[in-house]
């Protein structure tokens, strides 16, 4: 609930002050921001001491796909390893990210669409919740919503093939590739850096 609440005050751009207010009410959560903004691969070369500089230095964007992250790592005590589930959200983010690279007029706000349905499409299996209990309240694009909901528009046909590959449907995959203009080798690349990217993935949240 509380990662859900961070990631809507993200979505509707609120005030780093709302923010910093926000993760101070869970030490854990702060102190893990603070360890992986003064981690070697975001290539801060002074220490971030302080939940602002922090939020700064990281960004809106990676703040956001952090929390979308760590809502599915493992919570089992002394467990830093990413759970299966943690590993098939973060590749359905990414392989939906790099198919968005490949579409016509492709923008910034279109492929972070993309990651964004495809990470929280396993939400339900996550929180034991319908999609529809779970987007209430939450400042989603429209375009995520509707794909979400009923696999509308381009992003709910990304998602169809995603689920297409993951069951290993071909009649699907063949059709769901020619409605999105695609070829079987540009999907099966995405489909391959996608779960390289998955796989190198490490979250400490505890």
């Amino acid at each position: 609930v509380t990662l859900v609440r961070l990631m809507s005050l993200i979505l509707s751009d609120a005030e780093t002050a709302d923010l910093e207010a926000a993760f101070k009410q869970h030490p854990g959560l702060t102190m893990n921001l603070l360890k992986l903004t003064n981690s070697v691969s975001t290539g801060v070369k002074m220490k971030v001491t302080s939940l602002r500089h922090a939020i700064t230095v990281l960004g809106r964007r990676q703040l956001q796909r952090w929390l979308q992250l760590v809502l599915y790592t493992s919570q089992e005590a002394g467990s830093a390893i990413p759970g299966p589930l943690m590993h098939l959200a973060a590749t359905r983010g990414r392989f939906l990210e790099l198919l968005a690279e490949r579409m016509p007029k492709v923008n910034r706000d279109f492929e972070d669409n993309a990651f964004i349905t495809g990470i929280m499409s396993l939400m339900p299996t996550l929180m034991s919740a319908s999609m529809e209990d779970i987007l209430q309240g939450m400042p989603l694009d429209p375009s995520i919503m509707n794909a979400l909901l009923a696999y509308e528009g381009e992003l709910g046909t990304m998602l169809a093939l995603a689920q297409a590959l993951e069951s290993v449907d071909p009649d699907s995959c063949q059709s769901l590739t020619a409605m999105l203009h695609l070829d079987a080798e540009a999907v099966n690349t995405c489909q391959s850096q996608a779960l390289a990217w998955a796989g190198n993935i490490g979250i400490e949240t505890s």
